[in-house]
């Protein structure tokens, strides 16, 4: 696996997946203690697969962890480094979703933010992209979204006096790579454009479809008939895979995804003031940041000319 990663893995657009897949099937290796090729059976893989499980990942991650092992090994028997092809085994059907949701690549991601902060009318979208990756968040949360329910910090993403729903909107802590980003005052997410006297002017707006789907397209994440592939809802799947296939615990990902109750907000538990709470989830957000930065750099506040200050509308 460590040659197949060097020599042929790190130029696939899942490349820090299949990375973060070889670190794991390592684990599990020095739990057994050894392992051999010949050792190698869907029988066998199965110690894989419960130790994956166990630790709070979905059944399509673990499918990926043995995807990359059975890549590994065809280009090894094909290199004739191995003299043959062992059978690996999937994971069960019942484990794993019947659809599976789109999910963009770091190099897509790239490329839709460069598409985004390419022009002014669409810096709304950049924005939106960083705040949805940054915090695992839903996209309706997102859209609604005002400065002040940004305190110490922390993102309310339930406006006070709004009464929380079974899509339950969490606290979570500001990414230090996001927090730039985010304006001082009003609405969050607003459409921005120029006029023909070159004033800029503003306006509400409550959906993203549009100006998400000229982006996509812009950026090349299209289908076999040239359709903007996915949705703003992908980027909440694209992060919530990237925590887990890195290995965030569960519970931290179910509290920045809503999926738990974790008392933020409620004015009976400050669990969301304590400086560790969900301290691994936002150090893998960094950490995805981090990587972003071999693909593009408008992720980060100061990128030269061509980008726009979202707050303020003027060039950077």
């Amino acid at each position: 696996m460590t040659a197949w990663l060097a020599k042929v893995a790190h130029k696939k657009a899942r490349a820090v997946q299949y990375v973060h897949s070889a670190n794991h099937i390592q684990r599990w290796i020095d739990r057994r203690g050894s392992l051999s090729v010949k050792d190698i059976r869907p029988s066998t893989m199965e110690g894989f697969v419960k130790m994956r499980l166990e630790e709070g990942v979905r059944g399509e991650t673990v499918q990926t962890d043995l995807a990359a092992l059975k890549a590994a090994l065809k280009w090894a028997s094909k290199e004739e480094i191995i003299d043959f092809m062992p059978n690996v085994g999937d994971v069960d059907k019942e484990l794993r979703s019947t659809a599976r949701e789109i999910e963009y690549s770091q190099e897509q991601v790239a490329a839709l933010l460069e598409a985004a902060a390419r022009r002014f009318d669409r810096q709304q979208v950049h924005l939106f992209t960083m705040i949805m990756l940054s915090c695992h968040a839903r996209v309706e949360a997102v859209m609604e979204l005002d400065a002040s329910q940004i305190v110490r910090g922390r993102i309310l993403f339930n406006a006070q006096g709004r009464a929380q729903t079974s899509k339950r909107r969490p606290v979570v802590p500001v990414a230090p790579s996001l927090a730039p980003w985010l304006p001082g005052t009003g609405k969050v997410i607003v459409y921005r454009s120029q006029r023909k006297d070159g004033t800029i002017y503003e306006r509400p707006t409550s959906s993203i479809k549009t100006s998400f789907r000229e982006c996509l397209i812009d950026a090349g994440i299209v289908d076999s008939d040239g359709k903007a592939w996915g949705s703003p809802n992908s980027l909440r799947h694209t992060i919530h895979t990237y925590l887990q296939i890195v290995g965030v615990p569960q519970a931290q990902i179910d509290a920045a995804a809503g999926h738990v109750q974790d008392g933020g907000g409620t004015g009976k538990n400050y669990t969301h003031l304590r400086p560790e709470y969900l301290k691994e989830f936002i150090a893998a957000i960094e950490n995805y940041w981090h990587e972003m930065d071999a693909f593009t750099s408008v992720h980060r506040s100061q990128v030269g000319p061509k980008i726009f200050d979202i707050k303020t509308g003027a060039v950077v």
